[in-house]
């Protein structure tokens, strides 16, 4: 089963995707903010990160840089979530290899994910 991390500040958002995906058949390990999900970061990685963009403290594009800085964490796919248009080259520069804008229709954020976790 793929494991999926879900970093999202917005607690209802965070469990919606955690149900959604859940019921898709992955593993889901969520997190409200960068500072927690960074103090359990020597767990095993996952098969996917998901990120949201806006966050209080370490937003989701330094924290997709962090990770692709990290060898460990390197070459596992990051999608940002943001509720802004413009920021696909920001995230493609951060690392990111893939965005899903909000509001986003459960279709669209299946099909990131499986995109994502392809071989």
């Amino acid at each position: 089963m793929k494991r999926i991390v879900i970093i999202d500040d917005d607690k209802d958002i965070l469990e919606s995707l955690r149900l959604l995906l859940e019921a898709s058949g992955y593993n889901i390990i969520g997190y409200p903010n960068a500072h927690i999900f960074l103090q359990d970061l020597s767990t095993p990685p996952p098969d996917l990160y998901l990120i949201d963009k806006q966050m209080p403290g370490m937003d989701g594009l330094a924290l997709c840089q962090l990770l692709k800085e990290q060898a460990a964490t390197r070459d596992i796919p990051v999608v940002i979530i943001s509720a802004s248009p413009n920021i696909r080259s920001l995230a493609k520069d951060s690392g990111a290899s893939d965005i899903v804008e909000k509001p986003f229709s459960i279709k669209t954020l299946r099909d990131v994910v499986r995109r994502a976790l392809e071989p």
